[in-house]
């Protein structure tokens, strides 16, 4: 048709075409596509089926999403394994120049800021995904930066754009935190079907950056950000602190979601792991225990780098979080060194 003629011109001169999903069959990946009154690019796995629905994953500070995604092993094959679409969108910066490292690509969180409506984004990305590939499910995940950003989402729009989220090392600013020193702001998960949806957050006690580091820090309220962290992109930083994620499972997520106020005690321990958990196990913090000089990662982000994080955790990320998100019992057993 003279539609899909017209996509492919656009696709050749390296413009995205996101209505061409619709007609395409599956299994395929599309990459570059774009929402429309967005600067935001994503690209996509499709698998077969989506049974399991989708799951979108957002980069950490200064992330590229081609890179996030070979640190991923992010593949058809993976989409496959999950029957789930996976959608890895790039985040923007405020700040241009020809020269690398001085975009700082992110997400606006209230710890940092990209200069762009993200969460109008995502809300766009939600509805595009939903209406074109009639999705039955979507889940939000991300790792650092990405994680605080989902953190932000479950708490401003709880179940009416996802149904469950996942963060790695990504705990939510310090403005939602009970005892906030700096501008707070309200987490009501408002759902319109129930409670908020589930939320897995994981971090790793020796991580470098966040909470420098959290074992350190453990009965704290909030944990700060590395100084080098923040200063490799001052202009990107509105706030350089965190709620601690134990806490945030005490304060928030547990109470809103079935009025729980679950103790900040380990509720199992594995060799790798010390888990917290509430909710029938649909509101959990699982804390990675090690030491984070085995080399996974640059001196600068021991402890919190994708590869640091996949070795303690036994499996990759994208296969931890869809089989939590999806309780694929079996998958759960076999793919991870689950709890």
């Amino acid at each position: 048709s003279f539609r899909h003629m017209n996509c492919l011109l656009r696709l050749l001169v390296g413009l995205a075409c996101a209505h061409l999903a619709i007609s395409m069959e599956a299994p395929y990946v599309l990459t570059d596509q774009a929402i429309a009154g967005f600067p935001h690019l994503y690209d996509v796995f499709h698998p077969s089926s989506v049974t399991n629905g989708g799951m979108i994953f957002l980069h950490g500070g200064g992330g590229i999403k081609e890179n996030v995604e070979n640190s991923l092993n992010a593949s058809l094959d993976l989409a496959e394994a999950h029957n789930m679409l996976l959608v890895f969108p790039q985040g923007q910066s405020k700040q241009t120049c020809s020269q690398p490292p001085c975009k700082a690509y992110t997400w606006s969180n209230y710890v940092m800021d990209s200069g762009q409506d993200d969460v109008g984004f995502l809300r766009a990305l939600v509805s595009h995904l939903r209406d074109s590939l009639s999705l039955s499910r979507l889940y939000l995940t991300g790792h650092s930066n990405g994680g605080m950003m989902a953190n932000r989402m479950w708490c401003e729009t709880g179940n009416s754009l996802f149904d469950g989220y996942v963060s790695f090392d990504g705990p939510p600013s310090s403005v939602f935190a009970n005892n906030s020193s700096t501008e707070h702001k309200a987490c009501a998960a408002a759902s319109q079907f129930g409670s908020p949806p589930p939320y897995l957050s994981v971090f790793a006690y020796n991580d470098s950056v966040v909470g420098h580091t959290p074992e350190q820090h453990i009965d704290n309220e909030l944990w700060r950000l590395s100084k080098v962290t923040v200063s490799m992109s001052p202009y990107a930083f509105v706030n350089d602190a965190l709620l601690n994620d134990i806490f945030a499972l005490e304060q928030l997520r547990a109470p809103l979601r079935c009025s729980e106020s679950p103790p900040r005690t380990p509720s199992t321990e594995t060799d790798h792991l010390r888990v917290f958990s509430a909710c029938n196990d649909t509101a959990v913090v699982a804390a990675i225990k090690g030491a984070n000089t085995d080399g996974t990662c640059p001196a600068i982000s021991a402890g919190h780098c994708i590869p640091f994080l996949q070795k303690h955790l036994g499996c990759g990320l994208l296969d931890f979080a869809a089989t939590w998100l999806t309780g694929e019992v079996t998958s759960r057993t076999s793919a991870c060194s689950y709890w």
